[in-house]
């Protein structure tokens, strides 16, 4: 079964594999330092830059809503029709907008874990807010903000970004580098409105950067230069179904793993982290 998941999509990683299976690497590493070395910064610092290349992939792979219901599935068709009305409408919405029940589950088991753990349940986990950068793009979609309020959106997100992130992980900042996966995928990259939102995006997550995470000048310079890097290499990022590795090899496999399974990997080693320091250290 799982072998078959792995396979679905090919036998050969590709470069959206390796990307999201950096980000989850870098994520754990960023953990970490949350977690046993909060007096660290390289660890924090790290972990800076799996934030934006986990959005952007989400605004890049965004194609609008689903056309099918629970109903068309044959794995949903019975247990669906069995449901109550009001929970049926509960059920496509989330359906509509590919947002799956194991998302939700695990996004429903760490809020339950840090309130057993007496850990702030706000801001919402990260997971919260992919279901909210998925719904916010598909309204800039269909309202066409994307194309005729772009700054305007980037203003209002970032004026936003404070209160919002104390509602869900990385507030504005999420919604802001999304849209600018989802700008990149539409080809929209020789725009001048595109290119300025793609740049003040730049700008306003490394200020909340340096409120949320204050550190050394060295340090914030290295941090500036190395996001500006990261959101050129995005800036210009393409789909490649073959990517650095031409044949089928153990480092294959795992890239593959870690990101087709990227769910579960992030859900088990954060609860085990969270457990961990709890309780063992």
């Amino acid at each position: 079964m799982i072998f078959q998941r792995l396979t679905k999509y090919g036998t050969q990683a590709n470069s959206h594999d390796w990307l999201k299976a950096i980000a989850i690497l870098l994520m754990v590493v960023d953990h970490t330092g949350v977690y046993f070395f909060p007096d660290v910064y390289g660890y924090r610092f790290v972990g800076r830059f799996s934030f934006p290349v986990f959005f952007f992939l989400i605004g890049y792979t965004y194609n609008g809503l689903r056309q099918d219901t629970p109903a068309d599935s044959s794995a949903w068709k019975d247990y669906y029709a069995n449901l109550p009305a009001a929970v049926q409408k509960f059920v496509v919405f989330f359906w509509a907008f590919n947002i799956k029940s194991d998302l939700m589950l695990c996004l429903l088991l760490i809020t339950v874990a840090n309130y057993v753990l007496i850990q702030d349940v706000f801001p919402l986990n990260i997971l919260a807010t992919v279901i909210v950068c998925r719904v916010a793009l598909y309204l800039m979609d269909k309202y066409h903000i994307l194309e005729n309020w772009l700054l305007a959106s980037w203003l209002l997100l970032t004026l936003l970004h404070v209160p919002l992130v104390f509602v869900f992980e990385y507030g504005g900042a999420a919604i802001l580098i999304s849209m600018a996966g989802y700008l990149i995928r539409q080809n929209r990259r020789g725009e001048i409105k595109a290119k300025t939102f793609i740049f003040l995006t730049y700008l306003m997550y490394c200020a909340s950067q340096m409120i949320f995470f204050p550190a050394t000048f060295d340090y914030l310079v290295a941090l500036y230069t190395g996001m500006a890097a990261l959101f050129v290499f995005l800036s210009d990022y393409k789909l490649q179904k073959t990517y650095l590795l031409p044949n089928v090899t153990a480092v294959n496999y795992a890239v593959m793993f870690i990101s087709r399974y990227s769910l579960y990997v992030y859900t088990a080693h954060l609860l085990a982290f969270k457990i961990t320091a709890k309780y063992f250290i």
